[in-house]
């Protein structure tokens, strides 16, 4: 009954028409974002007659759900799924994971069969990455190798391929259509046929071992040990390749060896221990001789136990020594004597080691000297066999050296002596050239700090001369003292009236930070004339560097004090300048907004920006780096204004008549009247120009100046002939009361 109605219904509209180039081409031009129109490709994908119809409109889904469904549609009889209707499912699924409408999750339920399908129509790499470990069915890897959708999926499907018959389906495909498929599959029978011919190779030499093997258990010689080794080696390189049989035949044969050469060994071992019977003594003797040699060339001499048991064991050993021995044991006997004795002696040579350390002078030599001699006395017939001690090396080393070190002092000393005496002859000398020049100092008239420097120079020559060397004379520096006293005499007045000037200085100090704290105690601070208190901050600072310098000491109480008060003031004026930046930051947000009016608000925007202008005269002075950067970013506005402005009045004027009226302006600025609409633009872009150079109001002298420097350019110009008008604007504003005539 559905099919019927669904045959019908393709009467009504293109995409079930009777043709099936108009079904296909009715699909392409629904949208499936549509939901009837998704409807409609859910009915063609599904019941369509005609399999490239049907494939059209799966091309077209863009819901996964109705995908995956197609793909487990077994148990749906009325839809029929073939195999490239599976591929057309699944390269739509591919396109949908490449625009991010299908997940890799949602792609894992996909069966294995349906994966290599998937990497099939697929060229997306991830895919390929994340889905192949997943097939390991040898024909559904012999398909990817035949049809995978890139080229290293289709080398590493063909590399695990290894059934002989897919082998050869595989490469017959590849030869026609992927030539490194074709190597890979060509390279992987070779090694099959290579690796079969080498177990048989192997299993062949297997056998010839176990031969072998027979052989040598029957024919024992001399080399059977090393022979047998031999096979073993030769079995461990064909051992993998040997069957269950050979296996079996050569363990049975490894074990009837191993028996015989256990008892080879016992025969052997039996022999060894007569042998070493007969030696045992001999290599005893030496081994103690060795353990004295070893004690001798250590830096560390061993304990008196166990010197005392090599001395045990020796004296056993004797009695079983031949007679050619004896004179060996009685040489290593005197050795261990010697040591014994150092042994007990080590207390007193580190004492000598200590004393030796301490040794500087002829006399500490000397007695060290003594010492090493006493000590060495008992080792003086040390036998020549053994290697002299490390101890006794150095003392012998350290006397010889003392000698030297005696010699060598005593001459030293004697150059020293001499030395000593001609330094201090030469210091004396210089010592004599200070007390001239001193005295020579007393009699040259120079400023009293220039005197007073040079005396105190002279006299630190003298202080170092006299760590130089201990060269002290009384009379001498009787003579330099008494000198220093007469040079230095003149700059005491000198020093006392500086002295008097610094006290006059502090006291000034002090009295500015009084009436600083006094002119503090006054202000409401809440309410200040700020420019006051900037201009009493800059004098007192200026006063403060005039009276300098002071006194270290007090200066520096002072001082704190004195920055204590400036950062106080700072602290308000700080706070001050902020403000005043909020405000002029408020007149910089307004005429920015004014610079963008339209034409007709120009009059409106003019008045207003005049207004600005007085406003920020009126308010105090920002942070001067704030200030400039606020300065400049009013001034830009302004010019924009004015620029706007001008552009717009300038259109109906010459060069000439600008001139005249900008002169008009100026001496309107200058009564303080005044100017007509037309030339608001003049009048303000020069008021931009006297508030940016903070020029004051000026005074009725120089307001007669500037009307006299105007009028004269208004001469020279001829705009009284050229431009009636304004010439009678102008001699209006020079008959004015305002200007003093």
């Amino acid at each position: 009954m559905f099919v019927k109605l669904f045959n019908i219904k393709l009467f009504m509209s293109s995409w079930r028409h009777p043709k099936v180039e108009t079904r296909i081409n009715a699909v392409t031009k629904l949208n499936p974002d549509k939901p009837s129109d998704a409807k409609k490709l859910w009915l063609i994908a599904t019941l369509d007659h005609d399999l490239e119809v049907r494939k059209r409109a799966v091309q077209q889904l863009n819901n996964p759900e109705q995908l995956f469904q197609l793909l487990g549609s077994n148990d749906l009889s009325e839809i029929d799924i073939c195999e490239e209707m599976i591929q057309a499912v699944l390269c739509r699924l591919s396109d949908l994971y490449q625009s991010k409408q299908v997940t890799l999750a949602q792609l894992e339920q996909l069966n294995k069969e349906q994966l290599a399908t998937l990497l099939c129509v697929s060229s997306d790499a991830t895919l390929h990455d994340r889905f192949f470990t997943a097939i390991d069915a040898e024909p559904m890897l012999a398909l990817l190798a035949m049809k995978g959708a890139i080229a290293l999926t289709r080398q590493r499907a063909a590399a695990q391929v290894d059934q002989d018959d897919l082998l050869q389906q595989v490469g017959a495909h590849a030869k026609e259509h992927d030539k490194a498929v074709y190597k890979l599959i060509r390279q992987q029978q070779k090694d099959k046929q290579q690796k079969q011919l080498e177990q048989q190779s192997a299993q062949q030499a297997c056998d010839e071992l176990i031969l072998q093997m027979s052989d040598l258990i029957s024919k024992q010689d001399a080399h059977f040990e090393a022979r047998y080794h031999h096979l073993l080696q030769h079995w461990s390189e064909v051992s993998d390749h040997a069957t269950d049989k050979q296996q079996e035949a050569f363990t049975q044969a490894q074990g009837d060896i191993q028996h015989l050469l256990l008892q080879h060994h016992e025969l052997q071992q039996q022999e060894a221990e007569k042998q070493a019977l007969t030696k045992r003594s001999q290599e005893q003797l030496q081994d103690l001789e060795n353990q004295v040699h070893e004690i001798l060339l250590s830096e560390k001499l061993p304990s008196a136990d166990k010197l005392g048991q090599v001395h045990t064991a020796l004296h056993q050993l004797s009695s079983h020594l031949p007679s050619q021995d004896l004179e060996t044991l009685a040489v290593v006997e005197q050795a261990l004597n010697s040591l014994l004795t150092l042994v007990e002696e080590q207390a007193s040579f580190h004492q000598i080691q200590a004393q030796i350390d301490q040794s500087s002078t002829v006399e500490e030599l000397a007695s060290s000297m003594d010492q090493l001699a006493q000590f060495l006395q008992p080792f003086k017939d040390w036998p020549t066999h053994f290697a002299l001690p490390a101890q006794l090396k150095l003392c012998r080393d350290q006397l010889v050296h003392l000698k030297k070190q005696r010699t060598d002092l005593e001459a030293q000393q004697h150059q020293a002596q001499e030395l000593q005496q001609q330094q201090q002859q030469a210091i004396i000398a210089e010592k004599e050239l200070l007390c001239v020049a001193m005295e020579a100092l007393i009699d040259i008239e120079m400023p009293a700090t220039e005197k007073a420097q040079q005396v105190r120079r002279l006299q630190q020559q003298w202080k170092e001369l006299d760590q130089q060397a201990n060269s002290s004379i009384k009379p001498l520096w009787d003579r330099f003292h008494h000198a220093s006293q007469d040079a230095y005499a003149p700059c005491e007045q000198h020093f006392k009236e500086q002295s008097k000037i610094r006290a006059w200085n502090l006291s000034q100090r002090e009295q500015i930070c009084e009436l600083l704290e006094a002119y503090y105690d006054s202000l409401d601070w809440s309410n200040p004339d700020w420019q006051a208190v900037e201009h009493i901050l800059k004098k007192a600072k200026k006063e403060w560097r005039d009276f300098s310098p002071v006194d270290r000491a007090p200066g520096k109480a002072v001082q704190e004090r004195f920055n204590q008060l400036l950062n106080h003031a700072n602290t308000h004026l700080n706070q001050y300048r902020q403000e005043c930046a909020q405000a002029k930051q408020d007149i910089v947000d307004e005429a920015t907004q004014l610079a963008s009016v339209p034409e007709a608000d120009f009059a409106i925007a003019t008045q207003r920006f005049k207004e600005l202008q007085q406003g920020w005269k009126a308010i105090g002075s920002a942070e001067h780096k704030q200030e400039r950067h606020l300065w400049k970013a009013f001034r830009e506005q302004g010019d924009l204004l004015f620029s706007r402005l001008g552009s717009h009045q300038q259109q109906q004027r010459s060069q000439e008549e600008q001139e005249a009226r900008l002169l008009c302006v100026r001496l309107e600025i200058l009564l303080n009247q005044p100017s007509p609409e037309a030339d608001q633009y003049l009048r303000m872009e020069y008021q931009m120009e006297r508030l940016e150079q903070a020029l004051e109001t000026p005074t009725e002298e120089e307001q007669y100046s500037e009307s006299a420097r105007l009028k004269e350019q208004w001469r020279s110009g001829e705009f009284d002939i050229r431009f009636p008008e304004l010439n009678e604007r102008f001699q209006q504003l020079l008959d004015s009361p305002e200007l003093g005539h």
